[in-house]
């Protein structure tokens, strides 16, 4: 699951407009859905993949995107700075090969 929000987050980061950096304040909710393929040569189902859907509070840090500094990055605790969403998003995975896509992302201001 670590990789999975290191993914996801990494994907947000690059996509936003924002001078900060955000990150994961909170797991929310986590469902985990093998995907397979039926076999006749076997009784069962071979994985091909897995997918997460997941649920997530995330925070501006304190870390601007030019930043090569210390990491984690605190979340900003100044009030004119702070700045939540709330994110469900979809994530296919072939773990195994270090390979991840995002399937659908979607956020609201919290």
């Amino acid at each position: 699951m670590n990789s999975t929000l290191a993914f996801y987050m990494d994907a947000y980061n690059n996509k936003s407009n924002d001078s900060y950096l955000f990150r994961v304040d909170k797991l929310l909710r986590s469902q985990v859905q093998l995907r397979g393929q039926n076999y006749q040569l076997f009784s069962g189902q071979l994985t091909t993949g897995v997918e997460y859907l997941v649920t997530v509070r995330i925070s501006r840090t304190k870390c601007k995107r030019n930043d090569t500094g210390t990491r984690p990055c605190p979340v900003q605790s100044k009030n004119k700075l702070k700045k939540s969403f709330i994110c469900d998003f979809l994530v296919y995975t072939l773990p195994w090969l270090n390979h991840y896509q995002l399937w659908n992302n979607s956020c609201l201001e919290a």
